[in-house]
């Protein structure tokens, strides 16, 4: 039963609606009726999307906090912590929320997950996030059929390290990949991962906010990214590296080497 669900989930997934409206009206996307009618089409998929994932107790646009909570807890993800945040927004006179951060991880599939929640009103749904993994690519696999919907992947030799958008289809995008092979441990302490929420600043440092969280992770998650010893030793000394040389350029004998540079670039 679910199988012929998700086939018809990952059909709605596929479905260009604008694309459509161009084949019904044979005109193209820019004229005023078929952008109308790409919009309409779009809107019946998402609704359709919607109530497909609903029906395979997947997540989906507009599912609750909780709800989302008990889908990945009974995947088998490990909720590690969960963290609440001040967010206000600047044209907003109502008094600040406190929407939560979670970062979870799954044991045998050794994947992170992050996430946010967003509280409108008196309720509190999924507002974003995105899940990480690695699988090593079995023969014959597809990747065009496996990977095509997802955020970003990046190939290394047998491996793939990839990641997406979980607010829909989280649990069968999952099903989808561990077709391509197996799962693994991902040995690359240094691999992109953001964890920071909507409220951050923008140049907060993500990489800071990484390594710290594996700091803390337990045993498990810290074996499968390949945070050992000489991973925790490798980070911390690219974090002093970086505070040796902001503190350098603050020094007098390092403006002064700043504007010789600046000089000789002026010059060239």
């Amino acid at each position: 039963m679910f199988e012929g669900l998700r086939k018809r989930a990952r059909d709605v997934k596929e479905f260009d609606a604008m694309k459509e409206a161009e084949e019904i009206t044979g005109k193209n996307y820019k004229d005023p009726e078929t952008t109308a009618l790409g919009f309409y089409l779009q809107s019946k998929q998402s609704e359709t999307e919607r109530v497909l994932m609903s029906e395979l107790m997947d997540t989906h646009f507009g599912i609750s906090w909780d709800e989302f909570l008990d889908i990945i807890k009974d995947y088998g993800f490990e909720v590690i912590e969960i963290r609440s945040f001040k967010h206000k927004r600047k044209a907003d006179n109502e008094e600040p929320k406190f929407p939560k951060s979670l970062i979870a991880a799954h044991r045998e599939k050794k994947l992170i997950l992050f996430a946010t929640s967003y509280i409108g009103g008196d309720k509190e749904t999924i507002n974003g996030g995105k899940v990480y993994g690695t699988v090593k690519r079995s023969k014959n696999c597809s990747l065009n059929k496996s990977f095509g919907l997802l955020s970003s992947f990046s190939i290394r030799g047998e491996k793939i390290y990839f990641s997406y958008e979980i607010r829909s289809g989280l649990i069968s995008s999952l099903e989808c990949i561990s077709q391509v092979g197996e799962f693994v441990n991902w040995n690359d302490p240094e691999i992109f991962l953001w964890f920071l929420n909507y409220s951050e600043d923008d140049t907060a440092d993500w990489e800071q906010k990484r390594d710290e969280f594996f700091d803390r992770a337990p045993d498990y998650v810290q074996k499968f990214v390949g945070y050992s010893f000489v991973g925790r030793t490798s980070v911390k000394y690219r974090h002093l590296k970086k505070e040796i040389s902001y503190r350098f350029w603050r020094t007098p004998i390092g403006r002064i080497v700043f504007y010789f540079r600046f000089y000789q670039v002026r010059r060239s």
